[in-house]
């Protein structure tokens, strides 16, 4: 079994590798809204591919909220995270389909 699949078999891992992963979501985030605004330019839509719990996507929304954000994850990391309307969570797997937008948004981790 890999680390993602692990994540669908153990709630509590799911939830502590989501929160790691956010954690260093913030540093990447702070890049892109106050040192790389040009790549975001004209951009309506972002698709945040294994975007957890769319820690991005919400830093995102709030320097560029003309952009419409969706998050792609697997199925277990879709249904536990809370929405409030700011991203559309897709369920589904990168390996077989990513939602249409002008940006896909890939962050490496592991």
């Amino acid at each position: 079994m890999d680390l993602w699949d692990a994540t669908g078999h153990d709630a509590e891992y799911n939830m502590l590798l989501n929160e790691m992963m956010a954690s260093d979501s913030h540093f990447v985030v702070d890049k892109v809204v106050h040192e790389c605004t040009e790549v975001l330019v004209g951009v309506s839509s972002l698709v945040d591919v294994s975007g957890g719990n769319g820690a991005i996507a919400r830093a995102i929304a709030k320097s560029f909220p003309h952009i419409k954000r969706s998050i792609l994850d697997l199925p277990h990391v879709i249904q536990s995270t809370p929405t409030d309307g700011m991203i559309e969570f897709v369920a589904g797997d990168m390996r077989h389909h990513v939602p249409s937008a002008d940006v896909a948004l890939l962050k490496a981790e592991i």
